[in-house]
């Protein structure tokens, strides 16, 4: 089913319930089931969700989604699907991502499914080839700060959106920074955290996680 216009899960299918979450406009859904109040037919519906695995569910009207058909894929906004492991190249985009790729331009963005404690979730990185940051760790943790900083856009377009963070090679190890972090069991909660030893890398890398 497709979503035109936004509109609000409820936790159970009556006018007044309690709001779950939002559902933006051009939103593809699920169904799960269907059922019929006081003439009015309410629908399960299953949402997609990226900032984190919960209120994924909830009831709307019957009246508020329409059928999905072929017309309709080019006004959708939700998921872009790819077969796993498809290497996909990009080299003159990322105006604001791309300010620490230096004279090197190529990008190579790859993509891949990723389960951490049964939460399935699709990685994108941004790899920035054979590029870094001559930034310590202290300066790339403030790149975001209360006056936006130089990631300050981005932070703000993927908020709500996905897991954001960063690898850098710096002073021979790689230093992993979260700016966007849904606090999943098994993933490594801190803030910043780094290699022990040396080890190689292939550029300034940005990560992007999408919970299914």
């Amino acid at each position: 089913m497709f979503v035109e216009k936004e509109v609000y899960t409820k936790l159970t299918p009556h006018e007044n319930a309690h709001i779950l979450r939002q559902i933006e406009a051009n939103t593809v859904i699920d169904v799960n089931d269907l059922v019929s109040i006081h003439g009015e037919e309410w629908l399960y519906v299953t949402v997609p969700v990226y900032d984190s695995p919960s209120n994924m569910k909830g009831w709307i009207k019957r009246s508020q989604a329409i059928p999905y058909t072929k017309e309709l894929t080019k006004k959708v906004q939700g998921d872009v699907y790819i077969a796993k492991g498809t290497p996909i190249y990009e080299v003159d985009q990322f105006k604001d991502i791309n300010e620490n790729a230096g004279d090197n331009k190529e990008v190579i963005v790859e993509a891949s499914e990723v389960t951490i404690n049964k939460v399935k979730m699709i990685e994108i990185r941004i790899i920035h080839i054979g590029s870094f940051s001559n930034s310590s760790v202290k300066d790339l943790e403030e790149t975001i700060t209360e006056n936006g900083g130089n990631f300050g856009t981005i932070y703000d377009s993927l908020l709500s959106v996905c897991d954001w963070s960063i690898d850098n090679l710096y002073n021979d190890r790689i230093h992993h920074i979260h700016y966007l972090h849904s606090h999943i069991d098994g993933i490594d909660d801190s803030r910043v955290y780094s290699t022990s030893e040396k080890v190689p890398s292939r550029g300034f890398t940005h990560i992007l996680r999408f919970y299914k």
